[in-house]
């Protein structure tokens, strides 16, 4: 420290101490010399100097124009946007894409994608889900927790693109988030359809038509014949999840689609709803194809479905 320029502690230490004390948002590093201050000055809360970018354009992404039409120009829009429908029907895969739009990438902010599940696999609380919006902008030194009246002073001023994936919420914090954003557009997926009630923006994905069903296993395998695709995508209900596994694995494993038929008509699902009783029959077709060890994988990835 110099002594020409001498600092006013504005904490009194007495006796040795070693460490670190925290005053406030200040931090003060104390060393070994009875009662020795040194403040370490702390970083204001300031916008982060580069923008998030959006996700990756999902691969093999195909059809949903009419529905990718309405979310692009919601975004424009800034509009929040709800879109609901069972897992593996290509909710996510829509909001990907139209995160790599035009007037996605127009957004002065970037884009935040925030996931429902943290890095140890549990559902992020909704305090959780806007701390991570706030850091996703912001930074500070140190790290700040907000509120949500401590995050709208600062996010009110923002216009990102927000793409919440699989988030549950319920109508009151679906209002306290857009309280949140003044002028940003908002994408949010999630499998509860009662969120969508009254609201005006919102999509409900069903499975594709067939064509675009053809035109996945077309643009994943080596194009043979339309009727056997066409019988596939019919035993898959057109689902667009059960689909890419079933291409990948016929593309990966060099099988034929009349092999992969067979395979697909042999299995016979209990379950009742068509759209989970196609993502079993498609799990079932690759785990025919895998080794032992690698069965007990993907038989628990099956069963969150």
């Amino acid at each position: 420290m110099n002594s020409n320029q001498p600092v006013k502690p504005s904490v009194i230490v007495n006796g040795n101490v070693a460490g670190s004390i925290v005053n406030g948002d200040n931090n003060f590093v104390v060393n070994t010399n009875n009662g020795t201050i040194v403040r370490q000055e702390t970083m204001p809360t300031q916008r982060r100097s580069v923008s998030p970018q959006p996700p990756a354009e999902p691969d093999g992404f195909v059809g949903r124009m009419q529905e990718l039409k309405k979310v692009e120009a919601w975004i424009g829009e800034n509009k929040t946007v709800i879109i609901t429908g069972m897992d593996g029907i290509g909710k996510t895969s829509l909001i990907k894409e139209a995160a790599n739009s035009e007037p996605a990438r127009s957004q002065p902010d970037g884009v935040v994608f925030v996931d429902a599940l943290d890095e140890e696999g549990h559902l992020l609380e909704f305090d959780d889900l806007v701390q991570r919006i706030f850091d996703a902008l912001f930074e500070s030194q140190p790290h700040q927790k907000v509120d949500l009246t401590s995050a709208r002073t600062y996010l009110s001023n923002t216009q990102p693109l927000v793409l919440l994936n699989s988030i549950t919420l319920s109508p009151k914090n679906l209002g306290q988030l857009q309280n949140l954003f003044s002028k940003a557009p908002i994408l949010i997926t999630t499998e509860n359809t009662a969120l969508t009630r009254g609201h005006k923006y919102s999509l409900v994905l069903g499975p594709l038509d067939q064509n675009d069903s053809l035109n996945l296993l077309a643009s994943q395998t080596n194009g043979e014949d339309q009727e056997t695709p066409a019988q596939i995508a019919t035993l898959l209900e057109n689902v667009p999840a059960a689909l890419n596994i079933v291409a990948d694995t016929m593309r990966t494993d060099c099988l034929s689609a009349d092999e992969v038929l067979k395979r697909l008509q042999a299995y016979t699902s209990t379950e009742q709803n068509k759209a989970k009783a196609a993502l079993e029959r498609a799990f079932r077709l690759l785990s025919s194809l895998l080794t032992e060890d690698q069965h007990d994988m993907v038989d628990q990835v099956a069963a969150a479905f």
